[in-house]
């Protein structure tokens, strides 16, 4: 069972709708202090789960386009996750609200989504935390999730796509 993420991106040179490079996969093995996805819940304090570290992984797996993308090529769309302005600006006011640690550093402009992806992982955890319903365990179920709550009836993305995005590059033990 998976104990921990991997999230890594570098090194941090972004072209125009590019990421130059980089690193992403699933361990059980790290200590969270040097697991990044891990850490941006621990810096901001938000709870970190197995379940939400593999959404994350799966979220930006499939809306970064395999890792290719940190701009949408026509869209507002930001960061692995691709969080619109619109979206980032509702999260900043549920982040306040609620007072999470992460507000000594809001408002901040969405274009930071692109360049901090510690921010950005975290931003989309708070995104999560507004619904009452738990994540799921099973990954279809979870690919189910990802597409009802991040995609939602409106998006393009299919369950199904979320799921082959998260198992093309995180192999489970």
């Amino acid at each position: 069972m998976l104990s921990q993420a991997v999230l890594r991106c570098g090194p941090q040179n972004v072209h125009r709708h590019r990421v130059a490079s980089h690193e992403l996969h699933l361990t059980d093995r790290l200590p969270s202090e040097q697991v990044q996805a891990v850490n941006a819940l621990d810096y901001y304090r938000l709870p970190a789960s197995e379940s939400a570290i593999r959404l994350l992984c799966m979220i930006s797996a499939h809306e970064s386009g395999d890792f290719h993308y940190v701009q949408q090529l026509r869209g507002p769309a930001l960061s692995l996750f691709q969080i619109e302005p619109a979206t980032f600006t509702d999260l900043c006011h549920y982040a306040k609200k609620r007072h999470f640690s992460i507000n000594i550093e809001l408002p901040s402009s969405p274009w930071r989504l692109v360049f901090d992806q510690r921010f950005a992982a975290a931003m989309a955890r708070i995104f999560f935390l507004r619904f009452n319903e738990p994540i799921p365990d099973d990954l279809h179920a979870m690919a189910d999730y990802a597409k009802q709550y991040w995609n939602t009836y409106l998006g393009k993305a299919t369950a199904q796509q979320y799921f082959n995005a998260y198992s093309k590059h995180f192999k489970e033990k």
